[in-house]
């Protein structure tokens, strides 16, 4: 099942993203959900971007990034092998958030906190009209919810795939 991390930008989805496909998980997006017909997320592979703040927490990547500042990216030859996923149905959706203070553990929210979120960074609003509140009340309704915290993006990633997992 899929892991979603809806967010506005600097909530560190990429950073989180990038941490766990290091900790195991497949990728799907690290800028965009796509959905098919039949609810599932499907792959739209981008290279994960890698901010100049975020460098310090994966060293054995810096070598291999291509780009500079906001346009740095680590290419998928670098990551592990068979990285991309396969299309899923989406099982978790978490909201990250940078901050100093995280403690790395996700936190069970109400399915309506998550539909506001995705609600907040969807797109295509203006093409599907209230369907897309219909798609999107009917994605959370499946899928576990959870705010996170984080300051350790290897740790966060730990405790949020244990948590997908169950």
């Amino acid at each position: 099942r899929a892991l979603i991390l809806p967010g506005l930008s600097r909530a560190g989805k990429s950073t989180l993203a990038l941490a766990l496909v290091l900790a195991g998980a497949r990728f799907l997006s690290d800028e965009l959900l796509c959905l098919g017909a039949d609810g599932r997320a499907r792959a739209v592979p981008r290279a994960p971007k890698l901010r100049d703040e975020c460098l310090a927490y994966f060293p054995e990547l810096a070598g291999a990034c291509v780009g500079a500042g906001e346009a740095r990216f680590v290419p998928f030859e670098a990551l592990p092998a068979d990285v991309l996923g396969a299309p899923a149905a989406i099982g978790t959706i978490a909201l990250p958030r940078w901050t100093p203070d995280g403690d790395d553990r996700p936190r069970p929210i109400a399915r309506g906190e998550a539909l506001l979120a995705l609600a907040g960074s969807s797109l295509n609003f203006g093409a599907h009209g209230a369907a897309s509140l219909d798609w999107l009340t009917a994605l959370v309704a499946e899928a576990r919810t959870f705010a996170l915290a984080w300051r350790d993006p290897r740790a966060a990633a730990a405790a949020l795939l244990a948590e997908h997992m169950r």
